[in-house]
């Protein structure tokens, strides 16, 4: 049993020697090949995170017109609400 063990150690230490042979040789394509992944991921990244800006930049430009929509309304209608908005100009007794 013990002629078997050794051999499976063997085994694993010639595999581990090719693996390790197999890096030193090709190393230059194993850095090629992280390198554009790294790139292609910092791209998806870049793609993702202006999209996000997109969307949120959208949703403030929606309010923006939501909120003119109903100032226009007002106007129409003969509210001050409508030239003034929320911040009406204080009126000062006179006298």
């Amino acid at each position: 049993m013990s002629s078997q063990r050794s051999g499976a150690g063997f085994g694993a230490a010639f595999v581990l020697l090719i693996f390790v042979g197999a890096i030193v040789k090709l190393w230059a394509w194993i850095a090629a090949v992280l390198g554009g992944l790294m790139v292609f991921g910092l791209l998806l990244w870049l793609t993702f995170s202006l999209e996000r800006r997109s969307d949120a930049e959208y949703e403030r430009r929606a309010a923006l017109v939501a909120r003119a929509d109903q100032q226009h309304a007002w106007v129409l209608a003969g509210d001050d609400r409508g030239v003034y908005g929320e911040y009406r100009p204080e009126v000062y007794p006179t006298g």
